[in-house]
């Protein structure tokens, strides 16, 4: 699955304002955090761009009242420098009356 696809399905659950922070150095084009789904929606280009992103995979979900934790590896084309990369990531969602209202992401950025 692409990640602009899987960016679409997941955009339908989340509230129009949202509290969505992607950890990662300055660097990293869409690291940052982000306030509403427009501005989900507009960061799309800078994610295709950076990266061509060949597998995204959760294994594992856990859940804890509003929160849920997501595990998985992602593996993608460095458009700048053509490298492979192969990395874990952690997306932590808060979910409530069943719309995200926060997310975090985090993954191996030396990688």
């Amino acid at each position: 699955m692409r990640l602009g696809e899987a960016m679409f399905r997941l955009l339908d659950p989340v509230c129009d304002e949202v509290d969505w922070k992607s950890l990662g150095p300055a660097a990293i084009p869409y690291a940052g955090r982000r306030n509403t789904k427009e501005e989900l929606l507009d960061s799309l280009p800078k994610w295709r761009k950076h990266d061509d992103m060949q597998m995204f995979e959760p294994r594992e979900f856990i859940e804890a009242g509003d929160h849920v934790t997501a595990l998985g590896i992602e593996r993608f084309m460095s458009r700048p420098d053509g490298r492979l990369v192969e990395t874990e990531w952690i997306h932590v969602f808060t979910v409530i009356d069943g719309k995200v209202v926060r997310w975090r992401g985090c993954y191996e950025t030396a990688a």
